[in-house]
């Protein structure tokens, strides 16, 4: 099994620009009228993130319709904001299994995406460049593929289910 990198269309990096808002809009409440203008309450209740480093975004927003009809996706598997320096612990998604795209962005680069490449047990290092990329790859029950991300930059990320897969 492996990661591959897929091109980003010019159509969905702009749809994409679109959803990664100003930092500034959710590190700073100075005031009332930037706590009220912040927006509103997400559409269903959020997970609780394990490592608590990251910022989970609402990934059952309507503001995510345009990216999964331009890519063809059946739905939003996750979005989140690395705050520097943050990690996602090591995890599978067995209990969901599909072919995974994972947008993901930095100005800097370096992230590192982690893996185990289930086939052969061999550890992978795939390091973010500056700006966009796409990872895709495939989650199964059996065997599991077991991955993890560090940042140490901000870095913004979007996972799609691209097709349901129920090995």
């Amino acid at each position: 099994m492996s990661v591959r990198l897929v091109p980003i269309p010019e159509d969905v990096i702009a749809i994409l620009e679109s959803l990664r808002w100003p930092v500034e809009t959710w590190e700073r409440f100075n005031t009332f009228e930037d706590f009220d203008m912040f927006g509103r309450p997400p559409a269903r209740d959020l997970e609780q993130v394990a490592t608590g480093t990251q910022v989970m975004l609402d990934r059952y927003d309507a503001s995510y319709q345009p990216l999964l009809e331009a890519l063809g996706a059946e739905r939003m598997t996750n979005a989140i904001v690395y705050p520097a320096g943050s990690i996602m612990g090591w995890h599978t998604n067995s209990d969901n299994p599909g072919v995974r795209r994972y947008y993901t962005w930095s100005e800097e680069g370096g992230a590192v995406f982690r893996y185990i490449d289930p086939e052969t047990g061999e550890r992978h290092d795939s390091i973010d460049p500056p700006g966009w990329v796409c990872r895709e790859f495939t989650v199964t029950r059996d065997p599991l593929f077991w991955h993890t991300v560090w940042t140490p930059v901000e870095r913004w990320a979007f996972g799609v289910m691209m097709a349901r897969d129920e090995r």
